[in-house]
């Protein structure tokens, strides 16, 4: 088999917070007379009950903003579910990198959240088909041994969130590879990266035996 890469996808391929300000552009007719501040509040009462941000599940934040606003649910998920909404939130160093690598690697998914939701935006920002599916893995919480140990040795895994990279690294044994995509340069990792665009010269240099 080729070597396996393994993405995250928010912040990672997917850029969650263009995807915020698009659908709420998209909301704001329907709301009418609301402002941004008025929705972040609303925005914000859901986030507060969640534990950790990957439980957020679209279906149970929409009905929250429906009923907040008085608004018919249908309205709203039509408009969150805007394919341009997905497509547009992909960053642009994303299809290319992927394009590359797809040559001499086998690429798959890391990710944490809710599969339904997490999937819909690889489908949406038609990025689904570069990744194989027996290594297409959304988790409810991905951090666990029994979780990576499924991963073969020399397994490369692209996150955006420091936690995962040291997380990955304390598990010696699995001998997996954590490479930190930190696209705002605020701090440092042994593997680290500011764009996608530098992966695959990255992943060659790591490929090369001692």
């Amino acid at each position: 088999m080729q070597p396996l890469v393994l993405f995250d996808i928010d912040r990672t391929l997917f850029d969650t917070d263009k995807f915020h300000t698009l659908y709420i552009s998209e909301f704001l007719p329907v709301l009418k007379n609301i402002s941004v501040a008025e929705f972040e509040t609303a925005r914000k009462i859901y986030s507060s009950r969640l534990t950790v941000s990957t439980d957020f599940l679209p279906a149970d934040y929409l009905k929250h903003l429906a009923e907040y606003f008085s608004v018919p649910y249908s309205q709203l998920r039509r408009k969150y579910y805007l394919e341009n909404n997905f497509l547009s939130a992909v960053f642009p160093d994303v299809v290319p990198c992927l394009t590359q690598l797809s040559a001499n690697y086998t690429l798959g998914i890391f990710s944490e959240g809710f599969p339904s939701f997490q999937t819909a935006k690889l489908k949406k920002s038609h990025l689904l088909h570069f990744f194989a599916s027996e290594f297409t893995a959304i988790h409810r919480r991905k951090l666990n041994y029994k979780t990576l140990k499924k991963n073969p040795p020399g397994t490369f895994i692209i996150d955006d969130k420091p936690e995962v990279i040291l997380a990955i690294s304390t598990f010696s044994d699995l001998k997996l590879i954590g490479i930190l995509l930190d696209r705002h340069s605020r701090f440092s990792s042994p593997h680290r990266i500011t764009s996608l665009f530098q992966l695959p010269a990255l992943l060659q240099q790591l490929s090369v035996p001692d």
